[in-house]
């Protein structure tokens, strides 16, 4: 779910850094590798629209029923078996994982802490957040 308003971004590399935690590894196997390339190195933000149309939102809506919305799909998910739920929330999940390397992305995640990139974009976001 999204709203109209929404969007999503992996801005890391604009800061020297690359997306942790499995972001390079996941988007790839969600938009595929040319779509991934460019949302990950341009770190354009995605509008809630792309994201629908990409596959990385299944419902978009009007900014005034968000709320509303998803207040409804958590009750209707409460009227769900909750082992059945959890066990098939994992299993989606392990399928996910099937061909994800998140140890190489990891350490190639962690290899740029030791960069001068990584210190300067870091300085500039935080003095950019304290203006």
């Amino acid at each position: 779910m999204a709203s109209k308003s929404a969007y999503f971004a992996l801005p890391e590399t604009k800061r020297g850094l690359i997306p942790g935690a499995g972001g390079t590894q996941r988007l790839t196997a969600a938009v595929g590798k040319f779509r991934a390339m460019r949302t990950i190195l341009m770190g354009k933000p995605i509008t809630s629209e792309e994201a629908m149309s990409m596959g990385l939102v299944c419902d978009l809506m009007e900014d005034c029923d968000m709320l509303q919305q998803t207040i409804a799909a958590a009750k209707t998910l409460t009227e769900h078996g909750s082992v059945a739920l959890q066990l098939a929330k994992e299993a989606v999940c392990r399928a996910d994982n099937l061909c994800r390397d998140d140890l190489f992305e990891r350490n190639l995640y962690y290899t740029t802490f030791g960069t001068e990139e990584k210190r300067r974009g870091v300085d500039e976001f935080l003095a950019k957040r304290d203006r």
